[in-house]
């Protein structure tokens, strides 16, 4: 499925004064970009680099919910248009450049809206998919979907524990069980990967 971009099929004057309208930010490694409880003010775009969407719990736990890479990729847009504080925060994952686009800013560009339409039943789409995943009834079919899902994303492994809702010990042992089994091998760079 191609992925559609907030700026997909506008004019160059247009993105010209949309972002003379935005923020455009640097964020550093670590660098929070909104808690959880703020009240949604822009919409976020990631020009560069890579930001963890995450909730911690009251005991430390982190919880990633997704992990944007992509650039040109939008998170926190759903709450936007709803009156709800963010239920969760985003970092940094790395030295990140985000555009920031004021909801005043938005009913403006009317391609924008038609943007953010695909946009967001593109990432129903990618919800049902994780939902998927995680019916799964065992860790194993839990690994095998995600590989499946996302063959060129490569997490470590408390990331990948993180995202299937698993403790790092667990994931670590199942991972070189199903190395053992013949279902993955592991590379040079101690990158799990299945077996072809």
């Amino acid at each position: 499925m191609k992925q559609m971009h907030i700026l997909d099929q506008m004019k160059p004057e247009e993105v010209a004064e949309l972002k003379a309208q935005s923020v455009t930010k640097t964020f550093q490694r670590r660098e929070i970009i909104f808690h959880k409880e703020d009240t949604p003010k822009y919409l976020y775009v990631l020009l560069e680099g890579a930001v963890c969407v995450f909730d911690d719990t009251p005991d430390g736990t982190r919880n990633i919910l997704t992990i944007i890479r992509e650039p040109m990729d939008c998170f926190a847009e759903v709450y936007l248009f709803i009156d709800e504080k963010l239920p969760f925060s985003a970092e940094a994952m790395k030295k990140s450049t985000v555009l920031m686009i004021p909801r005043s800013v938005l009913h403006r560009f009317p391609r924008i809206s038609r943007n953010l339409n695909v946009m967001l039943s593109q990432k129903a789409y990618t919800l049902s998919q994780k939902l998927k995943l995680l019916m799964k009834d065992s860790l194993r079919e839990k690994i095998m979907e995600y590989m499946q899902q996302h063959p060129d994303v490569l997490l470590k492994r408390h990331e990948l524990a993180s995202f299937l809702g698993v403790s790092r010990p667990a994931l670590s042992r199942e991972l070189y069980r199903m190395v053992d089994d013949g279902l993955l091998v592991l590379d040079e760079h101690g990158n799990f990967k299945t077996v072809i």
